[in-house]
């Protein structure tokens, strides 16, 4: 497995930013939480996580089967 150094930064009004690979990630809370709400939390990118990991599969076995996707633009 590939060596995954993340770095965190806790930035203001309970947000932080997750910086991997040169790519960075802001999350925050909903407002009952502290936060601002206005960026997905750090369950939405979870959920996210699952569904891309999923569609990378399907779209790696689909390739493999000679299946055809449809490619959105």
């Amino acid at each position: 497995m590939e060596n995954m150094d993340i770095e965190i930064k806790f930035l203001e009004d309970r947000r932080v930013e997750a910086q991997y690979m040169g790519n960075s990630v802001l999350a925050d809370t909903s407002e009952k939480e502290g936060g601002l709400g206005e960026l997905p939390t750090p369950g939405a990118y979870f959920l996210i996580s699952i569904a891309t990991c999923t569609a990378l599969y399907v779209q790696g076995f689909a390739a493999t089967a000679k299946f055809p996707l449809m490619i959105s633009s």
